[in-house]
């Protein structure tokens, strides 16, 4: 438990919070510091390239990038690249340049040193004959709709549990006691909810 929960925290415990490569000043020993030791590092980023969707941020005389396809592991629909400006992410440090004024770091990367960790211990509790409730943190993606008689219908929401990567799904009749009609309004992007792990299914290739 304490594994997962450091996981989650890691990655979910500081959204809303902030942390601009600004805070930390130092420049370049600082991220060389983290490349060659593999430490993660905190940031948030304040602009984002309208064509490439790369997210950027000045350190003094150092830009800090984050390619496009190094926040969730592929490309991105540019239209909601403001919405990637939001989140603040657990990333690595994965190269300097040659000038020395960039650095680029990935989320996806870090994401997937701590995935195995957090489905490791899933799969313990899940493999258990007596189970006793698990929590874990998961940021809201997306709901998801169907059409019902021409109208959409809210069906469940889609999760990043843990921040790691691995997709949670949470059927409209659990997300509350009592009947949910519409979750519009109830679940936004980046929101952080606590959820109890029921099972672990195979969807379309993925767990």
């Amino acid at each position: 438990m304490n594994t997962l929960q450091n996981i989650s925290d890691l990655f979910l415990g500081n959204q809303g919070n902030r942390p601009g490569v600004s805070e930390r000043r130092g420049h370049l020993k600082k991220y060389e510091s983290a490349f060659q030791s593999g430490e993660y590092m905190m940031l948030s980023f304040s602009r984002v390239d309208s064509i490439t969707g790369d997210l950027s941020q000045v350190d003094e005389d150092i830009t800090v990038i984050m390619p496009a396809d190094q926040i969730n592991g592929k490309p991105y629909d540019l239209r909601y690249r403001a919405q990637k400006l939001e989140d603040v992410y657990c990333v690595k440090v994965t190269g300097i340049g040659p000038a020395r004024k960039a650095v680029y770091v990935s989320h996806q990367a870090a994401r997937l040193e701590k995935r195995p960790e957090i489905e490791t211990e899933l799969q313990k509790y899940l493999s258990r004959k007596e189970k006793t409730p698990i929590v874990v943190k998961g940021k809201v993606l997306k709901i998801q709709t169907k059409m019902v008689k021409g109208e959409p219908v809210d069906t469940g929401v889609w999760l990043d549990l843990c921040g790691v990567g691995i997709p949670a799904f949470i059927y409209v009749g659990n997300w509350k006691r009592t009947f949910t009609e519409t979750l519009r309004g109830k679940a936004s992007y980046g929101d952080i909810l606590d959820v109890i792990v029921l099972e672990r299914v195979e969807r379309k290739g993925m767990y």
